[in-house]
């Protein structure tokens, strides 16, 4: 039985090769009995750690890819890991999240160009349905500089606190509630034309 974590590692098969951290990360590697626990409660963790690096980069990819990355990093330190001081969940978002603001502080912004501004909005509309609201605030917070979007989509999406989010972004919490501010601003001039 394979785990899309570490492709080739056979999860059946007694560790015979290595002896280094990186000797269960190499294909045709074994794992023990604990590092296939492990590796099956992360395993069963990707989709929440795939929304939380969707949510902070734009190209699913980028997601993949930090997803990745975080799940190879929490294998590769398994031995450091003390449930008395967080949950496996909590260390998996936390890792997945430095990840990707690692990926978003190597990434250059995309161009905006002429296709990505919108014609204004007709004088009297028709009201909103929820999934338009949806798509049309994505496209909005999509449009937010990376730091106030990234503070935005921690504290507004992942429900994390100001202190957790400042924490996580390694930021004062002045700076936090700063470029929340800044984004909220933004946000009510790029959604302005979809007020009622």
């Amino acid at each position: 039985m394979s785990t899309s974590i570490c492709p080739g590692v056979l999860l059946s098969d007694p560790p015979t090769r290595g002896t280094g951290p990186d000797a269960r990360l190499l294909p045709g590697a074994a794992l023990s009995p604990a590092d296939a626990r492990l590796v099956s409660k992360l395993e069963a963790l990707r989709p929440l750690l795939m929304r939380t690096a969707s949510a902070m980069l734009r190209r699913s990819d980028d997601a993949d890819d930090a997803v990745q990355e975080a799940l190879l990093r929490l294998v590769r330190n398994a031995d450091r890991y003390d449930p008395e001081k967080g949950t496996l969940e909590g260390l998996a978002r936390t890792t997945v999240r430095r990840v990707a603001l690692d990926m978003l502080a190597r990434l250059r912004p995309e161009p905006a160009g002429d296709a990505a501004q919108e014609a204004p909005a007709p004088a009297v509309r028709p009201p909103l349905e929820a999934e338009e609201v949806r798509t049309r605030l994505r496209a909005a917070v999509d449009r937010l500089g990376d730091p106030q979007r990234t503070a935005f989509l921690l504290v507004h999406q992942e429900g994390l606190t100001h202190e957790e989010a400042a924490r996580d972004l390694r930021i004062s919490q002045e700076t936090l509630r700063a470029r929340l501010y800044r984004a909220r601003i933004e946000l009510r001039a790029l959604l302005k034309e979809f007020a009622p």
